[in-house]
């Protein structure tokens, strides 16, 4: 395991983090890898990077978050990286001034990128309460 390895993806996933919080697309589009594969709860697939950014423009338009992650605990193999993630969210939906608390668990799966870098190739994530998505 390499500290510099872990810090890098640790930072590429508090940019997904800060960009979803901030509603910006092309920041969230920014930390993915162009093939990657997103599984939200009970969705399709959401596969390529036009897809996901499709998906957060459309999201963001009737929706704002805040997350944060509660743990998180990263493994690197080789050029492919696993972090495992717990979460606690608001979500406000469409004009609503209270917002639904979320907390869940996810996968992160991080691929290397030449030179160095590393870009979000797969995400899943599932809330702990039943009925949010």
């Amino acid at each position: 395991m390499n500290d510099s390895d872990n810090s890098t993806i640790a930072r590429a996933s508090a940019a997904l983090l800060d960009a979803v919080n901030r509603s910006d697309v092309e920041a969230v589009a920014a930390v993915w890898a162009e093939d990657g594969v997103m599984m939200p709860p009970s969705k399709a697939a959401v596969r390529g990077r036009p897809a996901i950014e499709d998906y957060f423009r459309r999201l963001f338009s009737n929706a704002r978050f805040r997350f944060q992650f509660t743990t998180s605990d990263i493994q690197v193999v080789g050029d492919i990286a696993c972090e495992r993630v717990t979460y606690a969210a608001e979500i406000w939906t469409g004009d609503a001034s209270t917002p639904v608390q979320d907390r869940g668990k996810g996968i992160h799966v991080f691929r290397r990128r030449p030179p160095g870098g590393w870009v979000l190739a797969v995400d899943i994530w599932n809330s702990d309460a039943a009925g949010i998505s």
